[in-house]
């Protein structure tokens, strides 16, 4: 194989703008991947322990007996998902298992709509969905949100996510709290199995970038390894073996005076090369019943 040819050095040319292309994508994943590793590593590698000195650090509330939220307020609302800048972090980690070092027990429901459950507004049409109660973690009182059917007792390791306390149920602590003010801590741990706000669809793209990174990397090596494999030069398959097809269409570009150099086609006699994104598309100048298929100015 000529690799002085003109298939050969532009399949070189092309190959090199595939390269830089892959490069690219490259750098972009790796930007993804460490700007989203904090929601990946939880899919892959799961809860961690809390560590409870340095959560006992955090912001706390003091709580009055009096305490009235705005229930038109969004942080009167009790979300299916954590949010990201409003959420507690150690590190990059913010699914843990903590431990319930003593639990109180309030007896504090929500309906699947988020309303305080009463005889009234527990319906079958909107059946209780959430229960509320409080733990103490190092020493800190903590909200704990949890389906209606999980329970937890003393002692117990729980998993979730801390997110940011809703008002709705700070209000109802505060009711239950024998008109005594109370310290809180300002998340609520979160064990219905929530998600970070984003970390699905992260991980989804994560997973998609990952699959097409190595496809084309797969296929970069393979262009490398064996050039015949570039799609420049494999189309020629067709026409029979590569080498001697190349040979052909090199003859015939050398042969100047019959030859047709247009902006993003060449012509020959027998050949039409046309220019593509990443390659020469390179197809007979004839129809099968041998008329040409283009009538370039041959002399």
């Amino acid at each position: 194989m000529n690799k002085n040819s003109f298939l050969y050095t532009n399949m070189v040319k092309y190959r090199l703008k595939f390269t830089a292309i892959v490069i690219l994508i490259a750098i972009l994943f790796c930007t993804f991947t460490v700007d989203s590793y904090k929601y990946i590593s939880k899919r892959l590698f799961g809860a961690v322990p809390l560590d409870t000195q340095a959560f006992s650090a955090v912001e706390k509330t003091l709580l009055k007996s009096d305490f009235v939220c705005d229930t038109s307020s969004d942080d009167a609302q009790i979300y299916g998902y954590a949010l990201k800048g409003t959420s507690y972090f150690q590190g990059d980690k913010y699914y843990f298992d903590v431990v319930a070092e003593d639990v109180m027990h309030k007896n504090i429901a929500y309906t699947r709509d988020g309303v305080p459950a009463t005889e009234d507004t527990d319906t079958d049409a909107d059946p209780i969905a959430v229960r509320a109660d409080y733990i103490i973690v190092n020493g800190v009182t903590v909200p704990v949100l949890m389906n209606s059917d999980q329970h937890i007792s003393k002692g117990d390791v729980i998993t979730g996510i801390f997110t940011r306390s809703s008002t709705r149920i700070l209000e109802e602590f505060a009711k239950k709290s024998d008109g005594k003010d109370m310290e809180i801590c300002k998340y609520t741990l979160d064990i219905r199995g929530i998600e970070m706000e984003a970390e699905f669809s992260d991980c989804i793209i994560f997973i998609i970038l990952t699959l097409i990174l190595i496809y084309l990397l797969t296929k970069l090596i393979s262009y490398y390894i064996n050039p015949l494999r570039h799609p420049m030069l494999k189309q020629l398959e067709r026409y029979g073996e590569v080498p001697h097809v190349m040979e052909d269409i090199e003859s015939e570009l050398r042969d100047k005076e019959n030859v047709t150099w247009g902006k993003k086609e060449i012509y020959t006699k027998s050949w039409i090369l046309q220019k593509k994104s990443f390659k020469y598309a390179v197809v007979k100048n004839h129809t099968a019943s041998g008329n040409f298929k283009y009538t370039p100015d041959f002399h």
